[in-house]
């Protein structure tokens, strides 16, 4: 029996090496002469003293104000 199971491990521990690599997602960079910048800003709804911001006034706050600012690249969450 003690050979069998010296063999079983053996033999699982060399099948363990041959699973496959997991997926790499690829990592945006920038070539050497150009630099890269994130800016992340935050809003918020509310006006200090004065009603909330309406969906309509915050699209049209993002779309004449925000977009031509980062005309290069814009996401929006």
């Amino acid at each position: 029996m003690t050979i069998k199971t010296g063999l079983m491990v053996a033999a699982l521990l060399m099948l363990a090496g041959c699973n496959a690599p997991a997926q790499r997602t690829a990592v945006e960079t920038c070539k050497a002469d150009n630099q890269m910048q994130q800016t992340t800003l935050y809003f918020g709804l509310n006006r200090p003293a004065g009603a909330q911001i309406t969906g309509n006034e915050w699209q049209q706050f993002v779309d004449q104000d925000v977009t031509p600012a980062f005309s290069r690249r814009l996401n929006g969450v």
